[in-house]
This record gives structure tokens, sequence and C-alpha cells, in this order.
């Protein structure tokens, strides 16, 4: 399996600070698969470069962008992660943010996003290591059913 991990962070892109979320996400993943071909990228918060990203990663199985899911006019993973899909997945989206809700009242403000674009499952994560936590427990069991599925395989 192929995933495409995108850190959306001006901060990191600029060298300012480390990325830990995609390495904390990345570490999750290989803990409970070892076949898994996982790529990370790190972008400014910026509209065309995200775009530029998902266009050259369709051949993945999965891209997680991990940041810009917030309030800001910077935050800008949601619409164009929404814009570049063919389909909705609101099912992740929500379960995100009802789990993260129980926790901090907050993250109901979290536009965080998922969808499909051709054969790749692309979802929005909030750039918190709680969030990236959270997130990662989530999507782990879901990741080979429901690519199995978008694959036209039951299961």
């Amino acid at each position: 399996m192929k995933i495409s991990i995108i850190i959306v962070s001006d901060k990191v892109s600029q060298g300012l600070i480390e990325d830990t979320l995609g390495v904390e996400m990345i570490t999750l993943f290989k803990q409970q698969f070892n076949d898994l071909d996982i790529e990370k990228v790190v972008i400014g918060s910026n509209a065309q470069a995200l775009l530029n990203v998902f266009e050259h990663h369709t051949f993945s199985d999965y891209i997680i962008t991990i940041g810009c899911t917030g309030l800001t006019a910077k935050d800008i993973a949601p619409q164009v992660t929404q814009n570049f899909c063919d389909k909705d997945l609101p099912g992740i989206s929500e379960i995100l943010r009802f789990e993260a809700y129980k926790e901090n009242p907050i993250a109901m403000l979290s536009r965080n996003y998922a969808g499909i674009k051709g054969n790749t499952i692309i979802i929005n994560v909030p750039a918190s290591h709680k969030g990236v936590k959270l997130a990662t427990r989530i999507l782990l069991p879901i990741l080979k059913p429901t690519k199995q599925l978008l694959n036209g395989h039951k299961i």
C-alpha cells in the first residue's frame, strides 16, 4: 500500500521548526503494517502547491495531509481537497471530529475533509500530536478494507 503524507505548514516548509507530526504518523503506521510504502512531502500553506502535490501523488492509495484545517485564511487544506476530489467520504471526517470532540470541544471547529480522486483516498488531519495519534488510531483498521471496497472487492 502506498501512502503519501503531506505536511502543510509554512513554518516547517521554511525550516523554522522540524516536522514531528509526519514522523509520528509514519512511525505509527509502520508499527502496524510492514508492507507500506510511505512518502512524505512538506509544503507551505499555498493552494496551488497543495494542488500540485495532489496531482503528482494520485498514484498513492492514500494521501493524508497534516495541517491547515483550522479557521484562518491560511487554512486551505479542506477547500483544496474538496475541490480536487470526485467524491466525498464524510464519515471519516465526522468520526475524526466526533472522537476529538470527546477530549476537546474546540475540535468541532476543525474543517478536515476526506474524499476520493480516482482510486486515491485523500484525508485531512489537524496539525497536533493528539490529532495525529487519534487520526492514525481511527484510520489504521480501515486502510485495507476501504481500499478493497474502492477497488470493487467485497470484504
